[in-house]
């Protein structure tokens, strides 16, 4: 993990906003784990299984989701080059 920034939030419920890169080697996969912050997710390189509670979606570079604060999410790499997830972790007021 790479942290790139944390920058003040204008969005009333969240005081600041933590940006970090996520780099997962092709193959990789980060095992479910309960979210401690709300987030928001971009797909800046490579291709991604993710796996929520209820669902499973693939994502390419450029796909953007979200993660919710007590959900669980996983991730795997399904490309063949080193898959980086930008996550913007918003930090609660």
């Amino acid at each position: 993990m790479v942290e790139v920034g944390t920058g003040n939030s204008d969005i009333p419920a969240y005081k600041s906003i933590s940006i970090v890169d996520v780099v997962f080697q092709p193959g990789a996969a980060a095992p479910a784990m309960v979210m401690d912050n709300d987030m928001v997710c971009t797909i800046a390189a490579g291709e991604f299984t993710i796996k929520k509670a209820d669902k499973e979606f693939k994502l390419k570079e450029g796909d953007m989701y979200t993660c919710s604060k007590g959900k669980t999410d996983a991730a795997a790499n399904t490309s063949k080059v080193v898959g980086i997830h930008r996550i913007a972790v918003l930090i609660p007021a």
